[in-house]
């Protein structure tokens, strides 16, 4: 399979619907639209403890569900080691969130508006040299609070916890969601990625369960919050 055809593939809360993944998708976002109302989240890191857990999957399809209840959403892809939500959309990464941050265009130049109805994206961009550095200027801090004026929720996919990209945008987001692979990720390895974030005082949204494989379902994948 190739990538874009993988990526498209992983778009499932809009390919699919009414599958129990998707069903599963909009319970983790009913139990955020619970805890907006009560907390007014508008910004959400999504993170994992290593690569290839679902991090950018949960992420991906967890805003498709968001702007599917007519909430404005934002989708930005703050992995700047390992982008990929450009793929996942067909856009184009020439420039990016790594472009503003470096002062190099505007808001407007990189926000891909009304992919989906409802959801823009802004992309990671090229990938940088220093993004440790990139993510502490006070230019992000500034892009989300500015688009927290623009939109009513804000997804933030970021790098693993085995860089320090991810503890950094969880102390400037809201909240943080924390995926775990199903059978692979070690138990140790999430309580200190955990346990990190909480020294930081980040608010932990919860879990989400990833890949984890049900005999009556007929999708491969299945996710519990």
């Amino acid at each position: 399979m190739n990538t874009r055809r993988e990526y498209r593939f992983k778009l499932i809360s809009n390919r699919k619907p009414h599958s129990p993944v998707s069903d599963a998708y909009r319970g983790i976002r009913t139990n955020i639209q619970f805890l907006k109302r009560k907390n007014d989240i508008k910004s959400i890191l999504v993170t994992s403890t290593r690569a290839g857990e679902g991090k950018s999957l949960t992420c991906i399809n967890l805003a498709i569900a968001m702007a599917q209840t007519n909430m404005k959403t934002l989708y930005v892809d703050a992995d700047l080691r390992r982008p990929g939500v450009h793929r996942a959309f067909v856009l184009s990464n020439e420039t990016g969130l790594t472009s503003y941050l470096l002062g190099e265009c505007d808001l407007e130049t990189v926000v891909h508006e009304e992919v989906m109805a409802n959801l823009s994206i802004v992309t990671a961009g090229p990938v940088p040299m220093n993004p440790v550095e990139l993510l502490e200027s006070p230019s992000m801090t500034q892009f989300l609070e500015k688009m927290a004026d623009r939109y009513e929720m804000i997804l933030v996919d970021s790098s693993p916890m085995i860089v320090p990209d991810a503890s950094i945008l969880a102390m400037l987001t809201d909240g943080c969601i924390f995926v775990v692979e199903a059978q692979k990720t070690k138990r140790a390895s999430a309580q200190r990625a955990i346990q990190q974030l909480k020294k930081l005082h980040v608010n932990i949204l919860g879990v989400v369960l990833n890949k984890q494989k049900e005999k009556y379902l007929s999708e491969d994948y299945y996710y519990s919050y």
